[in-house]
């Protein structure tokens, strides 16, 4: 089940808003389309995922296969200066054109935070729609079809939340009151965050011209935030879904301290600032 929001920026609605005539937000039961239809560039940042990528590419063809998911046309490897044998194994997935879509791979030789990557590979994805997800399989790759199948020309954007019903995640309980922690403060300075269950989420589809116009970023992780804090009349979906450990490696994102919400606060206010930047470039190319 995917929970639609509509406009304005309201949180997750309550079970009297949903029965009321004029509300506009609506859960859409089951999937919102049907197999074979829209086209999605999948974009992945990596970095030293070696002992990940053959078990991810493995489960993404095996899911393929199953359920005939057509809908995926490509997949964009952001790399940021791998040196464990990754890019070989990009560069062999990028020649194999046996399977049913696409591997390109932008290699970069300077790691400018894994934001950067996802812009960097949303901008120059072959399709409209972007499914953005991680590599080393804490984004599990069965919820790659309830995306899919869940997404309608109607949303922005479409999110897995590990805070719905039927959500969660492996974590501490350290690590637990660190990410909503940095949610809260989200909350305060982006008011968009407060339409997500998961504002902090690095799984989710959304729309290529979401991103078209945003500014480069450096250092910063959360290109949902980004997306969030620069689009005012977003509209927004959620799914659940049960983050999972990192398969092998080292996270590129948390650490189980207090240093991590310093870093979500400044990267906070520097989508924040970025999003007063552009909305005065574009008042003025609008005047």
């Amino acid at each position: 089940m995917a929970k639609q929001h509509g406009n304005g920026l309201a949180d997750s609605p309550t079970a009297d808003d949903k029965n009321a005539s004029n509300s506009q937000d609506v859960e859409m039961h089951g999937y919102g389309r049907q197999p074979g239809g829209e086209r999605f560039s999948i974009v992945i940042p990596v970095l030293n995922e070696i002992d990940n990528l053959p078990v991810f590419i493995g489960e993404l063809d095996d899911l393929i296969s199953r359920k005939q998911l057509r809908e995926i046309g490509e997949i964009v490897f952001v790399d940021d200066g791998s040196t464990d044998g990754t890019l070989d194994f990009l560069d062999s997935l990028a020649a194999d054109k046996s399977k049913g879509y696409s591997v390109r791979v932008l290699k970069r030789s300077t790691k400018l935070g894994s934001a950067n990557a996802e812009l960097a590979g949303c901008k120059i994805a072959t399709y409209d729609t972007i499914l953005k997800m991680d590599s080393d399989m804490q984004h599990p790759i069965r919820y790659i079809e309830d995306l899919v199948r869940a997404w309608n020309p109607g949303l922005d954007l479409l999110v897995a939340s590990r805070y719905l019903e039927g959500g969660g995640n492996d974590w501490s309980p350290l690590r637990g009151i660190i990410s909503r922690s940095a949610q809260m403060i989200a909350r305060i300075f982006i008011r968009n965050s407060g339409k997500l269950s998961d504002p902090l989420s690095g799984f989710f589809v959304l729309r290529k011209d979401l991103v078209l116009r945003l500014l480069p970023v450096i250092n910063t992780k959360k290109l949902l935030l980004y997306v969030l804090a620069t689009k005012r009349d977003i509209r927004v979906g959620e799914i659940p879904y049960v983050m999972k450990d990192r398969l092998g490696g080292e996270s590129k994102i948390v650490d189980n301290s207090m240093k991590f919400v310093q870093q979500y606060f400044i990267e906070i206010l520097t989508y924040w600032k970025l999003a007063r930047k552009i909305k005065r470039a574009s008042d003025r190319g609008g005047s």
